[in-house]
């Protein structure tokens, strides 16, 4: 029998830090512009990052285009996992 998640709601997600949200906001831009395969997202390169950083005319720090390219990782992850069936 398939385990069947309560009805409530998820708890709301923690608040970001207000020094970071910039980079959040950068990642969901970036992100948006990502590629696919066959509905896999594919992961963002650093040409991607260069070529975002150049065309917006946002200067990135090292750190910055670094956190950008663990985001992604995460985020890719973390959706893989969200879409594997439930056992």
């Amino acid at each position: 029998m398939p385990f069947v998640f309560p009805e409530e709601p998820p708890p709301p997600a923690p608040p970001l830090l207000e020094t970071g949200q910039y980079v959040w906001e950068m990642f969901c831009e970036l992100s948006s512009q990502r590629g696919h395969n066959n509905g896999v997202f594919l992961p963002l390169s650093w040409a991607d990052i260069y070529a975002w950083s150049t065309l917006t005319n946002t200067a990135l720090t090292p750190w910055e285009a670094r956190l950008l390219s663990r985001l992604d990782l995460t985020w890719r992850v973390a959706y893989a996992r969200a879409r594997e069936p439930l056992t």
